[in-house]
């Protein structure tokens, strides 16, 4: 007859050090961990010292620091540990666990590549913050306060999967990347979150651990503020660039600066609503259908990189931007869609078509002028909010 086994994964003792006496501190972890281990044994619970470790966690170095026992057995000090997923390093700097994170999503990402030519565009956004962006943002509200070397390697990261999504070029506009798959940056999805959680600390609904550390308001401090600044919360001092940019500080910054309709707001739905629209870019519908090598050129020329010499010519990748089919001195969208001669067969057919489908929605289709031409390659590559993802969606019959 078996007997049920429960296993405890992670425990933690936590400790301040006092740089001038650090014994007391090893003092107190000793004599818990005693503790720990004479109440294990009279519960018939076994803790592992092989696997038992401990972490340092400071800026200032020290040569020597006191030793730490578990059941009389040496626990050994470690550079980084992970706990509940999150690796921390004795510095704080994060770098194993970018590194960690990265490794994780390059392995998603080449799913993203295998998969991107079989199925629809929005099947692949959507196994990307379905599983690949969870893992670039798990715990993020912890470690924003991140250096520009690291904010940029977490941003390549969602670079490498807006390619696989939309099998852009490498050299692609990060802006032009992003506005396409209307992805915000990592940072702004950052910062989202962390104001999500400040506003939860702010109307109480957090433990109180969490609420006992937010600053006071302004009002609170200095009774004669006026009163259009109550909400404001007291920004601490910093005396580091890293403290500035934790959590509490760079909250209260951006908290300050908000529009008072949403530090107001008076649900957390409400809330999150606005701070997205505030903050976040709108998600266009109708750049998400479609798949296959026809939807691959219409984005790559929609983003401003594709095989049409012009584009190529703008990122310097060519010097010649004549079209190699009629010699003409600009091959561009415009020249592409409506003047090339070498598409003047299927061309008349292509314009039928947009005629029919443009024309009861009041938009007239017209080639006769530079600015008509214009606004009608607007419409083909970036659409119209008067079309629905249906009506949008249609394949070239000439890809380039």
């Amino acid at each position: 007859m078996k007997s049920d086994q429960t296993y405890i994964y992670d425990t933690s003792l936590t400790q301040t050090i006092c740089r001038s006496d650090p014994h007391s501190a090893f003092n107190i972890l000793n004599h818990d961990l005693k503790r720990l281990t004479e109440w294990a044994k009279s519960w018939h619970v076994t803790f592992n010292p092989d696997k038992t470790e401990y972490v340092i966690f400071s800026n200032r170095h020290m040569s020597t620091y006191p030793i730490l026992y578990m059941n009389n057995q040496l626990i050994t000090r470690k550079s980084s540990h992970k706990h509940l997923g999150l690796i921390m390093d004795e510095k704080m700097k994060w770098n194993d666990h970018l590194n960690c994170t990265i490794t994780k999503t390059n392995k998603l990402i080449g799913t993203i590549w295998k998969l991107g030519r079989q199925i629809p565009r929005y099947c692949l956004e959507r196994y990307y913050t379905s599983y690949i962006r969870p893992l670039l943002e798990y715990a993020c509200v912890c470690y924003d306060n991140l250096s520009s070397q690291q904010t940029a390697q977490l941003e390549k990261a969602q670079r490498r999967a807006a390619i696989a999504c939309t099998r852009a070029y490498n050299k692609t506009a990060h802006v032009a990347l992003l506005a396409e798959l209307s992805w915000p940056t990592l940072k702004q999805r950052r910062q989202y979150h962390k104001l999500v959680l400040f506003f939860k600390m702010v109307n109480g609904c957090v433990p109180n651990y969490l609420r006992a550390i937010l600053p006071p308001t302004r009002i609170q401090l200095n009774a004669r503020e006026n009163s259009r600044n109550v909400a404001s919360i007291h920004l601490p001092a910093a005396r580091t660039e890293r403290f500035r940019n934790s959590f509490i500080p760079s909250c209260v910054r951006t908290w300050n600066s908000l529009d008072n309709s949403i530090s107001n707001a008076t649900t957390i739905n409400c809330f999150k609503n606005r701070l997205k629209n505030s903050l976040l870019p709108t998600s266009l519908r109708y750049f998400h259908p479609g798949y296959g090598q026809p939807a691959i050129n219409h984005s790559r020329m929609r983003m401003g990189l594709s095989a049409l010499n012009g584009q190529r010519a703008n990122y310097n990748l060519i010097e010649d931007r004549s079209c190699p089919r009629c010699a003409a001195p600009n091959e561009n969208a415009i020249h592409y869609f409506l003047e090339c001669p070498h598409y003047s067969a299927i061309r008349p057919l292509i314009i039928d078509k947009l005629k029919r489908l443009l024309h009861p929605l009041g938009i007239q289709v017209n080639t006769a002028s530079p600015t008509a031409k214009s606004n009608l390659i607007n419409v083909l590559l970036h659409g119209s909010p008067q079309l629905t993802s249906e009506e949008y969606v249609y394949t070239l019959d000439n890809p380039v």
